[in-house]
């Protein structure tokens, strides 16, 4: 599946025949390409707020320390450097001034090198009055928290304001669903809810009727529910019981 395949069966619901030209979202010409352009990267991620999609879930060791000027760095480290956070992949000691910190691959800094791992939602803030220990760099494609843990797995006391997490703890691992921008990554529930949520956005711009937009709408937040209702009954399965009888069987095995 693709962004215009997407497109291409919300406009079907609205029984609108057009068929979008490959560059229609990047290049729109006409009142139906302009309507998907305009709106398909806000249904999409009104979709992806609605529940815990698995299929586009992340799990991510959240950085609190900006780059100095000098520091030893062992391999693991990670620095918020400009807009991204960096993990250093080779020991060493940073330089007497910031690199030119790139969007992926790696930096030299000093005798350090630096790998880039994810662009960072809004800067750490110059004042920290929550009342919390530390704050942590949120990633940019960051959508709806599922989990904030240590690297154990154990749950965190935190709280989030202005993209930017804080937390007693010195450690956190984020678990988030993210924006996937590639369909190929969605499972079919949630590419059936981000085509009827495109439906009811462009139903008025393409049709001038608010017919079934509604409908639209509720179809998709229905699936989003059922979605995050799988999530749970899976969290609660345990570990497959053992058969009693087998045990009476075979009591030396036991």
């Amino acid at each position: 599946m693709t962004d215009i395949g997407i497109c291409q069966r919300a406009l079907s619901k609205l029984n609108v025949e057009d068929i979008l030209p490959a560059d229609a979202l990047t290049n729109p010409l006409d009142k139906v390409s302009r309507a998907c352009a305009a709106f398909y990267a806000d249904a999409r991620r009104q979709v992806f707020r609605l529940a815990s999609w698995t299929c586009i879930t992340k799990r991510l060791l959240l950085c609190r320390n900006t780059w100095t000027a000098l520091a030893v760095h062992a391999l693991g480290d990670l620095v918020i450097g400009a807009t991204g956070v960096y993990l250093c992949t080779t020991a060493g000691t940073s330089g007497a001034s910031a690199p030119t910190w790139p969007t992926s691959g790696t930096v030299a800094d000093g005798t350090v090198t630096w790998t880039f791992q994810y662009t960072t939602a809004r800067a750490l803030q110059a004042n920290n009055y929550t009342g919390k220990l530390y704050q942590f760099a949120v990633p940019l494609d960051f959508l709806r928290k599922i989990a904030v843990t240590d690297a154990s797995g154990t749950d965190q006391a935190f709280r989030f304001e202005a993209g930017v997490l804080f937390s007693d703890a010195s450690e956190i691992v984020l678990v988030y669903v993210y924006d996937s921008i590639t369909p190929d990554e969605w499972d079919p529930l949630l590419e059936a809810a981000v085509v009827l949520m495109l439906a009811s956005e462009i139903a008025y711009p393409i049709t001038g009727t608010h017919e079934n937009e509604v409908a639209f709408a509720q179809a998709a937040r229905g699936l989003a529910r059922e979605a995050e209702l799988n999530t749970l009954r899976e969290k609660r399965q345990g570990p497959k019981p053992s058969d009693p009888w087998m045990a009476e069987l075979w009591p030396e095995r036991t």
